[in-house]
């Protein structure tokens, strides 16, 4: 969210140089700068540089210039360093300018819609604020990021780099903010069967209320982020530190087997692979084929379905067989619907009705 403390801060669009004022105190005096060197104990070129905003002033300088002006020697620091902040900041903004059209490739009116940004019409302020929600010292930082990152995206669509970053910000400020036990692995890994259980709740916002509940008592945060427009992305996993991994899921997919899929996912970087790397849903990596591999047994695990089809090869795989083979496992019978449509056992138009819709605009509880 935008930082509550700088909503009224004051800033002004000059700065005044600390030599202004020791050249206009010496003129007012009639002191000349040669008499001023003396009694400061530099040299009247150094006199000049610092009258001149070419030299800055040290802490010894403050201590004499308090002395020979009387004015405390942390008001000529701070004008200094005000000063000094002014003009770099004046650097950045002539780059500001030409990077115009470079910023709003960003998803800017996403994140003003959802609080990370403020409003603005000044093309400075909002280069700044973005600066400061990816938490980068300037431009250069900002256009060259990169990221260990590995993409599952449907290869029908093309995500755009600058919305996905975003999208992810945002799940590692939420995941910043939260506090968390150490991450328990064992723990975390004899929790997860009995985490499937949950998706027969009648209740889908007790449903996602419950899974963050229970992996958040591993250590876990898992985070329900809604999908910024050309992301295309579903999940995502990563670590805000060694001791606090993270789950983002998108609302990209709106059926329960796509969440569910997801999670396990998302659930298998965490538990076997680097805490190095950041996990981003896309085909094609050993390590992506694993996770899907981890997700689909934990769901239904292999021998069972296996069995199932075999037993079914023959016969029309209806409503009540799949509800019969959900309560067996004790899962939702939508999670099988989707395994079957996936394997193509049944057409995607089939038993569609089965599985649940999944909202998470409708959560609400504390973790």
């Amino acid at each position: 969210m935008v930082n509550e403390m700088n909503k009224n801060t004051y800033k002004p669009d000059y700065a005044i140089h600390p030599g202004e004022i020791i050249d206009q105190y010496l003129n007012a005096i009639g002191m000349k700068k040669i008499d001023f060197a003396e009694r400061m104990e530099l040299s009247v070129k150094t006199v000049s540089q610092i009258i001149n905003g070419k030299e800055y002033i040290a802490p010894e300088t403050a201590l004499k210039l308090e002395r020979v002006l009387g004015m405390p020697a942390y008001i000529w620091r701070n004008i200094d360093s005000s000063y000094r902040i002014f003009i770099a900041k004046q650097k950045d903004q002539e780059q500001y300018a030409i990077a115009q059209k470079w910023v709003n490739e960003y998803p800017i009116k996403e994140l003003i819609r959802r609080k990370y940004l403020k409003q603005t019409k000044n093309i400075n302020d909002l280069i700044e604020q973005l600066l400061a929600f990816f938490s980068v010292g300037s431009l250069d930082i900002l256009k060259n990021q990169i990221y260990n990152v590995s993409f599952r995206k449907s290869k029908a669509f093309e995500s755009k780099t600058e919305n996905v970053l975003s999208w992810l910000r945002i799940g590692h400020l939420e995941a910043q903010r939260m506090q968390t036990p150490l991450f328990n692995r064992d723990q975390f890994i004899s929790i997860l069967k009995e985490i499937r259980k949950l998706s027969v709740n009648e209740s889908i916002n007790d449903m996602l209320v419950n899974i963050q509940k229970r992996c958040y008592e591993c250590g876990v945060v898992v985070l329900y982020i809604e999908e910024i427009h050309n992301t295309f992305v579903s999940g995502a996993a990563f670590w805000v530190n060694k001791d606090k991994p993270v789950i983002m899921l998108s609302s990209r997919y709106k059926k329960e087997d796509h969440f569910w899929f997801s999670f396990y996912h998302e659930c298998s970087h965490i538990i076997n692979d680097s805490k190095k790397e950041l996990f981003v849903d896309y085909d094609g990596e050993n390590k992506e084929k694993d996770a899907n591999s981890f997700a689909s047994n934990i769901l239904i695990p292999n021998k069972e379905y296996d069995d199932f089809i075999k037993r079914y090869k023959d016969e029309e795989i209806n409503s009540i067989v799949v509800r019969t083979f959900a309560n067996k496992l004790g899962i939702s019978p939508g999670i099988i619907v989707g395994r079957l449509q996936k394997d193509r056992v049944i057409r995607y138009n089939q038993l569609t009705h089965l599985k649940r819709t999944i909202d998470f605009s409708i959560i609400h509880g504390d973790v």
